[in-house]
């Protein structure tokens, strides 16, 4: 679903764009223990392949994200990190303009181990 996003996300800015996928250990709501687990992705966006400017690819990406739900949520760095409002994949995504192009991130929500959920039943 992540790298669906994103490659989405890369064909809105008009550039394809190779999506790398993975996952990382978090803490689950609530909790400061990190045993839960998310799916991450990212993306560098080369568009400077294709435009001297990134603004109007910037700018559709982010139409793009609008349109399937997700809001901004912060900016930090340069970075503006976008959260959906539904509860859907991707539950957080980010993009930030680099030299390289557009830098494309997503990630889903934290999801507790197994036997988390079996727990008292």
């Amino acid at each position: 679903m992540l790298r669906a996003f994103l490659e989405r996300s890369a064909a809105a800015a008009g550039v394809p764009a190779t999506v790398t996928t993975g996952t990382e250990q978090c803490a689950t709501s609530g909790s400061s223990d990190p045993t839960g687990t998310r799916a991450t992705a990212l993306s560098v966006v080369p568009v400077f392949d294709v435009v001297d400017d990134a603004q109007e690819p910037f700018d559709a990406v982010t139409a793009l994200w609008t349109s399937e739900g997700l809001g901004v949520s912060d900016r930090a760095m340069g970075r503006d990190f976008w959260s959906s409002s539904s509860g859907a994949d991707p539950a957080t995504a980010s993009i930030r303009g680099t030299v390289d192009g557009l830098s494309l991130t997503a990630e889903s929500a934290c999801v507790p181990p197994p036997d988390a959920t079996s727990e008292g039943n």
